[in-house]
């Protein structure tokens, strides 16, 4: 794969990411939109094979999509750990703490902690 493929690629993944629309047809979509934006930018010109361009790069969905996935439940998995770890320091951060003293007089009625 070329240069200017690759970054077409890129562009498309990260406008994928940014939409969270994973389908087909948002893929063909976001090519198409990368194609129109580096056709614009003077990246690439008319003259370059742009129906081949975007067809090698629409056939790789099954890839590209399936990385993606991946990627996602991996976030996901980190995401549970850094919950967790939240939740043991919580607990450790009230188990640690002493209980508050209420007094019973109305002069003394207040929270100490």
């Amino acid at each position: 794969m070329d240069e200017a493929s690759q970054d077409i690629l890129e562009l498309a993944r990260t406008k994928m990411r940014e939409a969270g629309d994973y389908t087909r047809e948002a893929w063909r979509e976001f090519i198409e939109e990368s194609i129109d934006y580096y056709l614009e930018k003077g990246r690439i010109s008319e003259e370059d094979d742009l129906d081949a361009i975007k067809e090698e790069l629409v056939g790789m969905y099954e890839e590209i999509e399936s990385e993606e996935v991946e990627e996602r439940e991996i976030g996901g998995e980190e995401e549970a750990e850094r919950e967790e770890k939240n939740e043991e320091l919580e607990e450790e951060a009230e188990e640690e703490a002493p209980p508050p003293v209420i007094h019973d007089d109305p002069a003394q009625m207040k929270l100490e902690l």
